[in-house]
């Protein structure tokens, strides 16, 4: 027998997995410091880093998630 995990919303007890809260804001926490491939920096914050990847015409590969390839298949990230 699996063990479920409730919490308390509106009132009501709900299975913790379907809980989640989605109306207030959301924080990410920065990335941590690492070295670019492309020019050997240090990238210390998300805003560096994007600018970093526009600057060279970069894309991040999750960003293809579910993107035809040339080769007519799916990227499955």
């Amino acid at each position: 027998m699996s063990r479920s995990v409730y919490v308390l919303r509106d009132g009501k007890l709900v299975e913790k997995s379907k809980a989640l809260r989605s109306d207030g804001p959301f924080f990410m926490r920065d990335i941590d410091p690492y070295e670019s491939p492309i020019t050997g920096e240090t990238i210390t914050s998300r805003s560096q880093r994007r600018e970093e990847m526009k600057r060279h015409d970069c894309i991040d590969a999750r960003d293809l998630k579910g993107t035809l390839l040339a080769n007519g298949k799916r990227h499955r990230g």
